[in-house]
């Protein structure tokens, strides 16, 4: 299974910060998870890109219901192209 990851790194507080970042490692280590596969959300303004989906099962969302809005635009957005 082949997953991917959008995450949004300053939303919520510490807690849920590190609760990212277990997630993240645990994910790494059972599905292969690379860096390729995550998108920060916060640390670029460009547009996600229809490449990031190639070969993916699962889409994660980590953040806020912004960073959730954010996913599920883009994804409509892709696949109306």
């Amino acid at each position: 299974m082949r997953l991917k990851m959008i995450i949004n790194p300053v939303s919520g507080h510490v807690k849920a910060r590190s609760v990212v970042a277990e997630v993240t490692s645990r994910l790494t280590r059972k599905h292969a998870l690379r860096q390729a596969d995550i998108f920060y959300t916060s640390l670029t303004s460009r547009p996600l890109e229809k490449a990031f989906f190639d070969h993916c099962d699962v889409i994660i969302v980590a953040g806020g219901d912004g960073t959730l809005h954010y996913a599920v635009n883009s994804i409509k957005r892709l696949i109306s192209d």
